[in-house]
C-alpha cells in the first residue's frame, strides 16, 4: 500500500501508538477493514487492563472494598461516555487513559515508601505519554514539579529525581527523532503534518492576561460539560479531594499520602483544564469548542472513582454539595448559551465532547442550540434529584446491595455513550455509502491514475481518505488546486468542492459526472 500522498494531509499523533500498531499493519496490510478492526480489538484489551487496575485499586490498594463493590466501581468508570465512544475508534484516548492510571499507581506507591524504582517507572510512563500525544506535556511538567517538591519536603535524596528527569528528557528527544523519521517518508510536508499541540509557557501567560474574559468563559464551558456528563461522580470527587486537601494543609510539613494525592489530582486536572481552555478561548468556528473535554477526559477517571466510592455509602454524602451542583449548572447555563450563540460555524464535532454528542446534532446552527442545551440541563438535574432522594432512603439495612446506588449514574452514562456513538455512526455510514458510490463509478472508468483535488480550506481531505481505504492498492494522489492548475491526460480527477476554480473543468475534453452527492468526477483522456 502506498498512501503517501493522502497521509501528508493527515494530522498525526506522536510515535508510540504507531509502534503498537505496526505489527497489525504487517498482519493486515492488504485489508484496511481488518486492520481497523484489529486496532479496535487492541483498544478493548486496553479497557480490560484499565478495568483490572481500577479493581485492584478499589479492592487492594487504596479503598479495601468488597469484591462486589470494587467490580461495580471499575465497571461504571469504564463505561463513562467518552470511554464508550473512543474504544471503537483508532485514536489515542484509550491508551492515554490507561497510562494515566498506571502513572497514578506508581505515584501512590512512591508516596508510601519513596523507593527510587517507582520514580523511574513514573518517568518512563510520562515519557511514553509524551510519545503518544504532545498534549500530555502539561501532565509531565506538573508531575515532575510535584514530585520534586515532595522530595524536598520529605528530605529525600535528589539524585533519583535527576535520573528520572534524564529518563523523561530521553523519551522526549526520542519523540522528536522519530517524528523526523516519520516526516522524511513524505514527498512533501504539509502544514497539517507539522501540527504542534504543545503549549509554550510564555504563550500561556500572555494569553491569560490578554484574553482573560474569553479564557474564563472557556474554562466555565469545560467545567459545565464535566458537571453535566460526569455529574455527581465528578462533582463529589472534586469536593472530596478539596476536603482532603484543606484538612491536610494544616500539616503540610508532614503531609499525609491522602493530602499529597489530593493535591496532585487537583493540580494536574485543573492545570490541564486551564491549559486547554486557553487554546480554545474565543474560537467560534465550531460549537464543540465551547464544551471541549477530549483533552482531559483521560484524567477524570480517578476523580469519578473517588466520587462514586462515596455514593456506595450514600447517606454519608453531605446534602449541600448536591444542591450546589444543581445551582451551579443553572447559573452557568446562560453563560454557556451566550458562548454557543457566538459560534459562526455549523458543526458540533462529537469526538471533541462525546458526552454532549447525545444532545447536540453534528450539524446545526446557533438558532437551534436551545433545545439540546435544555435537554442536557434537564437530564443533569434529574440525576442530581435522584441522588438527593436516594440520600434520604435508608439503605443501611440493605448494605450488601449498596452498589445499586451506582445504577442511575450507570444508566445515564450508557444512554449518553450510545447516543453519541449512534450519532457519529450515522454520519460515518452516510459518508462511506457516498464513497462506495464514487468507488463504483471509478471502477467503471478502468483508470487507476486517480487524483483528488483539494482547495486550501480542505484540510482533512476526508473524502480522499475514505477513497484510499476502499481502494487500498491504488495510490490516491492529492493535489492542491490553484489558478495555474492544468489537468493531465489519462487521469481521473475527484473533487468534493464547488470552488470556481473547478468551473472550467466540465467544458474541457473528457468525461464529466457532475454532483454525485456533492462530488464531481472528471476523466481526461489522451487526444
Amino acid at each position: 500500500m502506498d498512501w503517501n500522498s493522502v497521509m501528508q494531509y493527515h494530522p498525526y499523533y506522536s510515535p508510540f501508538i504507531s509502534i503498537l500498531w505496526t505489527p497489525l499493519f504487517y498482519l493486515f496490510k492488504d485489508s484496511p477493514i481488518l486492520l481497523y478492526q484489529s486496532i479496535i480489538g487492541m483498544n478493548v484489551m486496553m479497557v480490560l487492563v484499565t478495568y483490572t487496575i481500577i479493581y485492584y485499586i478499589s479492592k487492594y490498594k487504596i479503598f479495601r472494598l468488597s469484591s462486589v463493590a470494587a467490580t461495580s466501581l471499575a465497571f461504571v468508570v469504564c463505561i463513562y461516555p467518552s470511554n464508550m465512544y473512543y474504544v471503537p475508534l483508532a485514536v489515542v484516548e484509550t491508551l492515554l487513559q490507561l497510562l494515566f492510571w498506571l502513572l497514578l499507581i506508581e505515584i501512590y506507591s512512591y508516596l508510601n515508601n519513596y523507593k527510587s524504582h517507582q520514580l523511574y517507572l513514573s518517568a518512563v510512563i510520562l515519557g511514553l505519554m509524551i510519545n503518544v500525544h504532545n498534549r500530555t506535556l502539561a501532565i509531565s511538567l506538573i508531575t515532575i514539579a510535584f514530585l520534586t517538591i515532595v522530595m524536598i519536603i520529605k528530605k529525600q535524596k535528589l539524585a533519583p529525581a535527576v535520573i528520572s528527569l534524564m529518563i523523561f528528557i530521553g523519551f522526549y528527544l526520542l519523540s522528536g527523532h522519530l517524528k523526523a523519521i516519520y516526516l522524511s517518508q513524505f514527498e512533501q510536508i504539509s502544514e497539517m503534518n507539522s501540527v504542534n499541540t504543545s503549549i509554550p509557557t510564555v504563550e500561556l501567560l500572555i494569553s491569560i492576561i490578554s484574553r482573560f474574559v474569553d479564557v474564563f468563559k472557556s474554562f466555565l464551558g469545560k467545567i459545565y460539560a464535566l458537571l453535566t456528563v460526569g455529574n455527581v461522580a465528578v462533582f463529589l470527587g472534586i469536593y472530596k479531594l478539596v476536603l482532603d486537601f484543606l484538612s491536610g494543609i494544616k500539616k503540610w510539613k508532614e503531609p499525609s499520602v491522602a493530602f499529597l494525592i489530593s493535591a496532585y489530582l487537583l493540580i494536574v486536572f485543573f492545570g490541564n483544564v486551564v491549559a486547554f481552555s486557553i487554546t480554545t478561548a474565543g474560537v467560534v468556528s465550531r460549537f464543540d469548542y465551547v464544551l471541549y473535554t477530549r483533552y482531559f477526559d483521560n484524567l477524570v477517571g480517578p476523580i469519578m472513582l473517588i466520587g462514586m466510592k462515596w455514593l456506595l455509602d450514600i447517606r454519608k454524602i453531605p446534602f449541600l454539595p448536591l444542591i450546589w451542583q444543581g445551582i451551579a449548572l443553572i447559573v452557568l447555563t446562560p453563560t454557556i448559551m451566550h458562548s454557543l450563540e457566538q459560534v459562526t460555524g455549523s458543526i458540533f464535532a462529537i469526538d471533541s465532547s462525546p458526552g454532549f454528542g447525545a444532545f447536540f446534532p453534528y450539524y446545526l446552527d446557533n438558532q437551534h442550540i436551545y433545545l439540546p442545551l435544555l435537554k442536557s440541563i434537564c437530564y443533569s438535574l434529574c440525576i442530581i434529584l435522584i441522588y438527593v432522594l436516594l440520600r434520604n432512603y435508608d439503605v443501611v439495612k440493605l448494605r450488601k446491595y449498596s452498589c445499586l446506588s451506582l445504577l442511575p449514574l450507570c444508566l445515564y452514562w450508557v444512554f449518553l455513550g450510545l447516543e453519541a456513538k449512534g450519532a457519529y455512526g450515522g454520519i460515518r455510514d452516510a459518508e462511506f455509502s457516498k464513497t462506495i458510490g464514487i468507488v463504483n463509478i471509478l471502477g467503471s472508468l478502468h483508470n487507476d491514475n486517480i487524483v483528488y483535488l483539494r482547495n486550501t480550506e480542505d484540510d482533512f481531505i476526508s473524502q480522499a481518505k475514505r477513497l484510499q481505504v476502499l481502494c487500498p492498492n491504488i495510490p490516491i494522489k492529492v493535489e492542491t488546486i490553484t489558478k495555474e492548475f492544468e489537468p493531465q491526460d489519462n487521469t481521473v480527477y475527484v473533487t468534493s468542492t464547488s470552488d470556481e476554480l473547478y468551473s472550467d473543468l466540465s467544458s474541457r475534453q473528457g468525461l464529466a459526472i457532475h454532483d454525485y452527492n456533492g462530488v464531481d468526477i472528471y476523466e481526461f483522456e489522451d487526444d
